[in-house]
């Protein structure tokens, strides 16, 4: 039914207008890696299911993955559906606090000397939920 279609594509607009708003208004601290990421996924649709992240996201957690003069956040993630993939473990990102130290300053930022790249690697173990066919034969 076309009006049936219609309406229930209205009420995603207006579900996704409000989902918009209450981005814009949990932005109280100056533009954080966690609204900016809710905000550019508001409206995503994909087939995948929902899809969840392997570090946490929007806990003022303070972790970076990017760390250079004018920004400091965390901006990359590595994203999964719970109904194909399992989280096992993952390795905890770094605070500013922790690369200033690993550094050995406050005015040293990546990339540098010892860290090549302006980003450091979001890294996680995850199992297959449903397990994997063997492609071996029997004689």
């Amino acid at each position: 039914d076309q009006d049936a279609t219609t309406a229930a594509l209205e009420e995603e607009e207006e579900e996704e207008k409000a989902n918009n708003n209450n981005n814009r208004e949990q932005e109280d601290d100056g533009g954080s890696s966690d609204v900016l990421i809710r905000s550019l996924v508001a409206g995503l649709r994909h087939g995948l299911g929902n899809l969840r992240s392997a570090m946490p996201v929007g806990e003022r957690n303070g972790v970076v993955s990017n760390y250079v003069p004018d920004f400091h956040g965390q901006i990359d993630y590595l994203l999964y559906t719970e109904r194909h993939w399992t989280l096992r473990r993952r390795r905890r990102l770094p605070t500013r606090l922790d690369l200033q130290q690993a550094l050995g300053s406050k005015k040293v930022f990546l990339p540098c000397r010892s860290w090549p790249s302006d980003h450091i690697a979001v890294v996680a173990d995850l199992a297959p939920t449903i397990p994997l066919s063997s492609s071996s034969s029997s004689s």
